[in-house]
């Protein structure tokens, strides 16, 4: 709008600037975070209760931006990690519109309860997004081999669990980053054939633990 494209040169106008009046006055002012921090003070000097669309907000900042009443959407502009550090921020930000990763893309290293609580978050993330489950439960590999988000996970999970999901890890052994035996030090029992099968798979467990051939 004319009044974004202008208010560096409102700012600059200092104490000579008593008032503006937004022609539009039912439509969100758009404006950069940079704007947003820059032009403060011409800002304030909006009439009525004018509304603000901010983009380009860093995702340690969405907070702060969701208390100013002005603010009635917000875009986040940030790199994987940053994003990834601030979900819990991010989700409860009833402001939130949308999120751009900047730079290059990496997957979001969430944990499984992140997966579910912040999917609606996830969801605002512009072009999709790639995650990495930190603590994956061993019977939940196959949902999540049929997931094309999910770039990897790490498997942390009982002895028992993990032996009687073998087939499922194996099958997705290519995403499978690590297994930790939460019970470990630990016995595994498997066939000989199993054994071989398995082992690009077993290679993957960070633990302690024996293994029990039969056959």
């Amino acid at each position: 709008s004319n009044l974004a494209a202008s208010l560096d040169a409102l700012q600059a106008l200092g104490p000579a600037l008593t008032g503006i009046v937004q022609t539009d006055g039912d439509k969100a002012l758009r404006v950069s975070m940079t704007q947003y921090t820059r032009d403060a003070a011409a800002l304030a000097k909006l009439s009525g209760d004018y509304q603000l669309y901010v983009d380009g907000v860093a995702a340690a900042a969405a907070a702060a931006l969701g208390t100013d009443d002005h603010v009635k959407q917000l875009a986040v502009t940030d790199t994987s990690e940053n994003i990834a550090a601030s979900l819990d921020a991010l989700s409860q930000n009833a402001s939130l519109e949308a999120i751009t990763v900047s730079g290059t893309a990496s997957p979001f290293a969430i944990t499984a309860d992140q997966r579910t609580g912040y999917a609606n978050t996830l969801n605002k993330i512009v072009g999709g997004y790639k995650l990495v489950i930190t603590d994956t439960a061993a019977a939940d590999a196959a949902a999540l081999s049929s997931d094309s988000r999910m770039a990897a996970w790490k498997v942390v999970d009982s002895t028992t669990n993990v032996l009687g999901n073998l087939v499922a890890l194996n099958a997705a052994n290519n995403k499978v980053q690590s297994i930790v035996l939460t019970d470990a030090p630990s016995s595994l029992s498997m066939s000989y054939a199993q054994w071989t099968q398995y082992q690009p798979l077993l290679a993957k467990i960070n633990s302690a633990y024996t293994v029990a051939v039969t056959g």
